[in-house]
């Protein structure tokens, strides 16, 4: 019995073996065909637009917190200083802030 074990272990590959002791072979069989289809993958061309429309809105993404942390920087201004000209600076931070944040959440959504 114990041979037999040993033939076993070199034939099966442990990692596909469950915690009950069972042999995975839709496991051993998936990561199988989608080894091979990595490796005849001719038309990489699809990924890779996909991969620059990604670093587009990526990109796009962190123009928007650049504007979004100007308008934190108007809200301290605000709130720095006594003059009525603090009101200014908190509506433009407001205005930015809103700005910011649906320009966001279009990028989201469209891209």
């Amino acid at each position: 019995m114990g041979h037999c074990l040993r033939i076993a272990v070199h034939l099966f590959p442990s990692r596909y073996l469950r915690p009950d002791g069972t042999y995975d072979s839709q496991r051993e069989m998936d990561e199988l065909l989608a080894d091979e289809q990595r490796a005849r993958d001719t038309r990489p061309d699809a990924r890779y637009s996909e991969a620059d429309s990604l670093r587009a809105k990526a990109n796009l993404l962190v123009q928007m917190l650049i504007l979004l942390g100007i308008s934190f920087w108007f809200f301290t201004l605000a709130q720095i200083v006594d003059h009525k000209v603090k009101y200014l600076f908190a509506a433009f931070g407001g205005f930015l802030l809103l700005a910011g944040s649906f320009a966001a959440l279009a990028i989201e959504l469209v891209m």
